[in-house]
């Protein structure tokens, strides 16, 4: 329900992980029924179902919906109700860019990978690096894109030529969130 008014799509046992969009226009649900998995957007369920979803993230214009999920126990990403059809090695929470057209994964398998929103398909993948990627952060302009490292490094790489900008180091511990400041001028992990 959004604001006491019940969707018309019912939920066989649970309702999980709900969500507004950044403009509040648009709502994502994740639904488990018969032990199985979806999601939910704006009233209308997804077709695919899954064995694990993590909660859904809308892009910065409220288009587009990307979520985490394991089905089979392969982890991968859905975008807007279609699975990529490559096994993404356990990903943690994707981040989209900040026009909405990109979606950065983190993976234990190393990998920071982008994707193209509207066709689904894998556009850059930065490689190199020596330890598990457990998250990523856009700058607020999009040309860069900042992961977060087991081995306590940060790593800020170019989005349009996949070039390594620069190495952070100084932590003693994995780096496991990151965070642009609005303005750009500031990265925090």
């Amino acid at each position: 329900a959004v604001d006491g008014n019940p969707w018309s799509t019912t939920f066989g046992d649970t309702v999980t992980d709900t969500v507004f969009s950044p403009d509040s226009s648009r709502v994502a649900a994740v639904g488990k029924e018969n032990g199985k998995l979806t999601v939910f957007v704006d009233d209308a369920a997804w077709s695919d179902t899954y064995d694990m979803v993590w909660q859904p993230v809308f892009s910065p214009d409220s288009r587009n919906v990307g979520v985490k999920v394991e089905k089979n126990g392969v982890y991968t990403i859905a975008i807007n109700g279609k699975s990529l059809n490559q096994d993404c090695e356990a990903i943690w929470d994707p981040i989209f860019s900040p026009d909405g057209n990109n979606l950065a994964l983190a993976s234990r398998d190393h990998t920071v990978r982008v994707v193209d929103v509207a066709i689904g398909k894998q556009l850059l993948s930065f490689s190199g690096n020596t330890s598990r990627a457990n998250s990523v952060a856009y700058s607020p302009d999009g040309s860069s894109l900042a992961s977060a490292h087991d081995d306590g490094s940060v790593r800020v790489w170019n989005t349009g030529s996949e070039e390594m900008l620069r190495t952070l180091v100084g932590h003693s511990k994995p780096v496991r969130t990151l965070s642009y400041s609005s303005d750009g001028s500031y990265l925090a992990s």
